[in-house]
Formats: structure tokens, sequence, C-alpha cells
């Protein structure tokens, strides 16, 4: 019999032994003797039921704070449909996931202003773009949507060209870079050119 099963039984026979002597104490208490007057013994029963003891669990480390911005975010894949996504080392790993900006520590920046050419100054008709750039966690541009304009489509063309040659300062999310996703408004003045 190993030690542990032995101590086991030993304790138990120990308790048991406890019990009993304390279950005949409460009986001899409430006992009657002869010609003290008492009324008759009233019978008292005691059940005891002895359970092994219950094994210690380790309390469980509490988990991590979830970051509360994250659990909106909806993955952007790395090129819009109908467009061949850009290779990711032999298939193996995933497209990495674009964060918006409202949930960066740090949005990306250009490093520069862009550059639309001079052909912008002579524009007959103002109006505007709304691009989509998702920015690599090197401070490269992956990807570029027009989400909505009203300039003709050489004038799109010109601001996704001006946007795409830039570099910028990766976006940063509690001072690690990630991968960003971010919107740029463009505004043309006809005979002013970009701003």
């Amino acid at each position: 019999m190993p030690v542990e099963a032995r101590l086991r039984w030993v304790a138990a026979v120990a308790g048991s032994a406890a019990l009993h002597a304390s279950a005949i104490g409460i009986l001899g208490a409430g006992s009657v003797h002869p010609g003290s007057g008492a009324g008759p013994l009233h019978a008292v029963a005691l059940q005891v039921r002895l359970a092994a003891p219950q094994a210690v669990l380790p309390v469980p480390a509490p988990a991590p704070e979830p970051i509360p911005e994250l659990d909106a975010v909806a993955a952007v894949p790395a090129a819009a449909p109908g467009r061949a996504a850009p290779e990711t080392g032999g298939g193996i790993l995933p497209a990495p996931v674009y964060l918006p900006t409202s949930v960066l520590t740090r949005s990306p920046r250009p490093l520069a202003e862009p550059d639309f050419g001079d052909e912008t100054e002579g524009l007959a008709r103002s109006g505007g773009v709304v691009l989509e750039l998702l920015v690599s966690r090197t401070g490269t541009i992956d990807a570029i949507e027009v989400v909505e304009s009203d300039l003709p489509e050489s004038d799109r063309r010109r601001a996704r060209q001006a946007f795409a040659a830039l570099r910028f300062a990766p976006g940063e999310l509690r001072g690690t870079r990630v991968p960003a996703r971010m919107r740029v408004e463009v505004s043309v003045e006809a005979g002013r050119g970009a701003p």
C-alpha cells in the first residue's frame, strides 16, 4: 500500500473515532441517572458521512485584458476583390490585416508631400477624390482604392499615382509597427491644382 493511501486510511479512521467519541459524549450528557427525577431519555440519531478531502485546484491566472478597439476591427484583404493578392511566401502565410487608424496609437504619416505633377495646373474642373491606402508595416503602399470621386478617371489615376509613390512612417499599435488602413481626401480647385 503506497504511503499516500496509508495516510488517507489513518486520517479516515482517526476522523471516524473522533466523531464517534463526540457522539457518545453528546448522548452521555443527556443521560438520565436513576433517582434524579428527570424524564425518559430521548433517542438522538447522528449520521456522519466521511468524504475524501477535495483536491486543491490551481488558481487560474487572470486572462489578459482584451484590446476593446480590436474586437470590432474587420480584416481587410491585401487586394481588392477581383485582383490578385500579393505573394505571401508560397501561400503559407495569411494576408496581412490592415488596422484602421481609429484603433492605432500612432497613424501612418507621409514622409513627404505627394507630387501631383505640373499637369494639375490645367484642370478645368473642381472636385475631389477619397482614397483608401493600405500601408504596410514598413511604410510602403500595398494597395490604393478610390472610395469616391467626382473627378474624371485621368485625375483619379493621377491622385493614385501621387500617393503610390509616397513613403510613410508606419502606423503603430502600442509601440509595434502594424499594417494600417487609412483614408485620404484630395480636393482640387479648377486652375489651382491639388493642395
